[in-house]
């Protein structure tokens, strides 16, 4: 399925870092992105403001203050100088965590 803007995260202890792509077609409309987030039970919103959260022209973006293990939803919009909705990405609902994963390094 297309989608005009593709958002993709990696979580962290308290923390999740964001990026997303954005088609060529949206740019010359572009005036800035909104991160809508929505959290789970029990989850702290983020430090950076309630939603939605201005990302300026920027294409990644860390939400701190968060709860581990936790469940957040977040989806990037695309807006004009009109504040007119251009473009809304996938949704990714995530759980930052501090549980690190380690794999063995094995020589030979």
């Amino acid at each position: 399925e297309y989608v005009p803007l593709y958002l993709y995260v990696l979580p962290g202890d308290r923390s999740i870092s964001l990026n997303w792509l954005a088609d060529s077609t949206l740019l010359p409309g572009l005036d800035h992105y909104e991160i809508v987030v929505s959290q789970g039970a029990g989850a702290s919103p983020p430090n950076e403001g309630p939603s939605p959260i201005d990302a300026g022209n920027a294409t990644n973006f860390t939400l701190t203050g968060l709860t581990n293990d936790a469940s957040y939803t977040i989806t990037i919009r695309a807006r004009n100088g009109s504040n007119s909705l251009i473009a809304s990405s996938n949704t990714v609902t995530v759980f930052p965590t501090d549980d690190l994963l380690y794999l063995p390094l094995v020589i030979k």
